[in-house]
């Protein structure tokens, strides 16, 4: 049941890796092929995150341009909602850009305007720590979001961008969601009540972004899902689904989307020298080898996401909106609330 709805329906991952650099082949199939095998009709791609600049988010905007002229058979760039369904109709792969930091904006509000004619959809408020917009998840004080993040939440409104609060400080996170005229996101968090691990939201933030009309879409990211993160134990699909479960449990599946938070290029080299090292609040009990989730190692397991929803009791119709309809439901709220 789970791979049937995978390959008829609108499958959508609110945060995976990216393009750039390209994950390697697998299977005798490259990254485009392979996400179009597992069914996947869109992908929400992280461009820059942390503290990137403004010129390293253009240079990041630019790289994606010769991805569009490389793959324009297999890929094509989501810059409305519309498009999503375009993809499921012809057959490719959209590709949603977003940003996991706001810091690209400054102080100048005119970024923002920029960054969305340039095909940004997608921008997060803070990324673990804090910036001039407000606090992220691992700051030891969470000072709220500041009046320049309020005015960039309002800009993003205006704009039809998603505002995304995965990674942000939980007083930051409900002061963005109460800021927010359109509904807000989470892309790839998990649910404190079942994992404590502070990427985590408390349920008061579940809540909250439902109330708003908003999703949280939960990461089978193995930290945020691991039955003693503190530990290192690695965790297994099922207790992914737990935290599906929860969410759906506490506020409705309508409010319930996937992220998934897997970059396929990132390899251990990389992750100890960037995660491991900056973070270790997050990671430290785990390695490279047991920091994924089993069942969901890669991208082209996503069709085990559905399979593992329909053994956890969640209906046909249930998954369907959680592995995609939800997410596109709520970027049509979005788009709506654009004004000029």
């Amino acid at each position: 049941m789970g791979s049937s709805l995978q390959f008829d329906g609108i499958v959508i991952d609110a945060l995976s890796g990216g393009f750039v650099p390209m994950p390697a082949a697998r299977d005798g199939m490259d990254y485009p092929t392979r996400l179009r095998k597992a069914g996947l009709t869109t992908v929400s791609v992280t461009l820059v995150a942390r503290f990137a600049t403004f010129e390293e988010a253009l240079f990041a905007i630019y790289d994606y341009e010769l991805v569009w002229a490389q793959y324009r058979d297999q890929l094509l760039q989501v810059l409305t909602p519309a498009d999503i369904r375009r993809c499921r109709d012809e057959g490719k792969v959209g590709v949603l850009m977003g940003f996991q930091t706001g810091t690209p904006v400054g102080d100048d509000l005119r970024r923002v305007t920029l960054l969305a004619k340039l095909g940004v959809r997608m921008m997060s408020v803070t990324y673990m720590e804090a910036n001039l917009l407000g606090s992220g998840c691992l700051e030891p004080t969470d000072h709220g979001l500041t009046h320049l993040g309020r005015q960039v939440v309002r800009e993003m409104n205006r704009l039809g961008m998603i505002v995304d609060l995965s990674h942000v400080g939980d007083r930051t996170s409900l002061d963005a969601i109460a800021a927010s005229e359109a509904p807000p996101i989470f892309s790839h968090s998990g649910a404190r009540a079942v994992t404590a691990h502070p990427r985590n939201i408390p349920d008061e933030a579940i809540r909250a972004v439902a109330a708003r009309g908003g999703l949280v879409c939960l990461t089978p990211y193995g930290p945020c899902v691991s039955p003693d993160p503190c530990r290192g134990v690695q965790a297994s699909i099922d207790d992914f689904v737990r935290h599906v479960r929860h969410a759906a449990d506490l506020v409705g599946v309508d409010a319930v989307g996937i992220g998934t938070d897997l970059f396929d290029a990132k390899g251990a080299a990389v992750w100890d020298a960037t995660t491991k090292r900056r973070y270790p609040e997050s990671v430290a009990a785990f390695s490279h080898g047991n920091v994924l989730t089993v069942g969901i190692e890669h991208m082209g397991k996503w069709p085990a996401i559905p399979e593992a929803l329909a053994r956890g009791g969640f209906s046909a119709d249930e998954i369907a909106r959680i592995v995609g309809g939800n997410f596109l439901r709520v970027f049509e709220k979005i788009a709506a609330h654009a004004r000029p």
